[in-house]
């Protein structure tokens, strides 16, 4: 009698097969939500600029979303040598960044949900920079005791905006604080989309004395409903106004610029 040869089985192909279908999917799906939160860290230097002296604490305030490895570096070896790092903190929360080499300040998987500090003691008045970088997001803070921040302290000329958030009675109330509050207290444009509406401020008088060799005006913006909206940085001296035209975003972000001639005559 002839034997008849079995078909080998198909069995263990469609169980590889399908172990595959199963597992591929959620390799898929893995790499989209890494690929997604590398995507929202966001990073942004709320105090770019400060100017304190020897025997000052220069507090970088920044603000971050999403969460990525964060490293702070010093940029030159006046900042390594002039600077001692006094401590970090997320709202008040203390943290404790890795200190590296060259006073590399390192925090493996940095998230905060509020407004993060940095603080060094300065020993020796100089220019100091430090570099942030957040994932892929990189941003600069500044010391230079030659720099003097002036803000807000009266109304000027002109009050055109619809109204301040906080409910001051005056606009420049609600643009005068040290640190960006964001959505608790702004001013808006909410009648005239079509055209610039327009406040100015004045600010406090000038402690130092010198030269005048530039002056820079910082604005936080975002946009409203609208897409294509426009910010103008304003500069009123002598009876003149200086303008300078931004784009803006639907996110808040920090603008400036900067005058480099003298347009009040002044010291």
């Amino acid at each position: 009698m002839a034997s008849k040869s079995k078909k080998p089985s198909k069995r263990p192909i469609l169980i590889f097969l399908l172990i595959l279908g199963l597992l591929l999917p959620h390799f898929l799906s893995s790499n989209q939500k890494i690929t997604q939160a590398k995507e929202q860290a966001t990073l942004a230097i709320l105090t770019p600029r400060s100017h304190p002296g020897a025997g000052e604490d220069w507090a970088v305030s920044f603000e971050t979303q999403g969460t990525a490895d964060l490293t702070i570096t010093p940029m030159d070896g006046a900042t390594i040598d002039d600077l001692e790092f006094v401590g970090m903190k997320c709202s008040e929360e203390e943290v404790i960044p890795e200190i590296r080499e060259g006073d590399v300040l390192f925090f493996p998987n940095w998230t905060c949900d509020d407004i993060g500090t940095v603080t060094h003691l300065v020993n020796v008045a100089g220019k100091h920079t430090l570099k942030f970088q957040f994932g892929d997001k990189t941003a600069y803070a500044y010391n230079n005791p030659d720099v003097e921040t002036l803000r807000p302290n009266v109304a000027g000329d002109e009050e055109n905006l619809s109204y301040g958030i906080s409910g001051a009675g005056n606009h420049w109330q609600d643009v005068d604080e040290a640190i960006a509050d964001d959505e608790t207290t702004k001013v808006r444009n909410d009648t005239d989309y079509n055209n610039f509406q327009r406040d100015l401020y004045g600010i406090e008088n000038s402690s130092g004395s010198g030269t005048i060799n530039s002056v820079t005006i910082y604005a936080r913006v975002r946009q409203g409903i609208a897409n294509g909206d426009f910010l103008k940085i304003v500069l009123k001296t002598g009876g003149t106004v200086y303008e300078s035209t931004k784009s803006i975003t639907g996110s808040w972000v920090n603008y400036s610029h900067e005058w480099t001639s003298n347009h009040g005559g002044g010291s």
